[in-house]
């Protein structure tokens, strides 16, 4: 943030278990390194993936996603989410992938440290027409020091923020339809609050 507290995850990210068992046993795994975490905010679950120095492109399944907060584990259940790829610039590239259930995969393409594999998966919110990406030119677009609750109320989901007094923040959605981006810039106020409103996420509003 604009105050130099750092945006970061629920969690530190950590290599996901099929990296260990191809290391002991030369299969089962990414043969390279495939990291994970997530944020979670009002029972929402966001996850980031991090590949480097992958020598084979690895089709990773969602149920290797660890375990958010609560105790839900991706191997028995997993939301309607959307995943989404960024380019190396920080922006969500083209590529991006519908997520219906556990049974998913994403194609995480062999890569070196400079060219590294960065995927983000968001949770659909049902009725809105697709889901919350965040701050997308921050590493962690959504994280826990800046969006406070994510709730629907009378048929709109009401995002609190926080941050510097003053502060602009860049929040974006994703149509699950087209993959189409939709941003908005949102000034906090004089106490460092924001909201964010949206019924369609074609259509943002501060």
């Amino acid at each position: 943030m604009s105050d130099g507290l750092i945006l970061k995850p629920s969690r530190p990210a950590m290599s996901l278990d099929s990296t260990f068992l191809q290391r002991a046993l030369g299969k089962g795994g990414p043969d390279g390194y495939l990291t994970a975490t997530y944020t979670e905010v009002s029972g929402y679950t966001w996850y980031y993936i991090l590949g480097a120095e992958l020598k084979s492109d690895y089709q990773m399944s969602v149920t290797e996603l660890p375990a958010a907060r609560d105790g839900t584990k991706p191997k028995t259940s997993f939301p309607e989410s959307v995943a989404v790829q960024y380019d190396l610039d920080k922006t969500v590239g083209s590529n991006y992938v519908k997520i219906s259930d556990s049974s998913a995969k994403l194609t995480i393409k062999s890569c070196q440290v400079s060219d590294f594999q960065h995927w983000y998966i968001a949770p659909v919110l049902p009725g809105s027409g697709g889901a919350l990406l965040g701050e997308l030119d921050k590493v962690v677009p959504i994280s826990e020091q800046r969006v406070l609750t994510v709730i629907l109320f009378a048929g709109t989901y009401v995002v609190k923020m926080r941050g510097a007094p003053g502060e602009v923040v860049s929040m974006s959605t994703i149509n699950t339809s087209d993959g189409k981006v939709t941003s908005i810039d949102c000034t906090l106020d004089s106490t460092g609050a924001g909201t964010l409103g949206f019924s369609d996420v074609k259509n943002l509003s501060c």
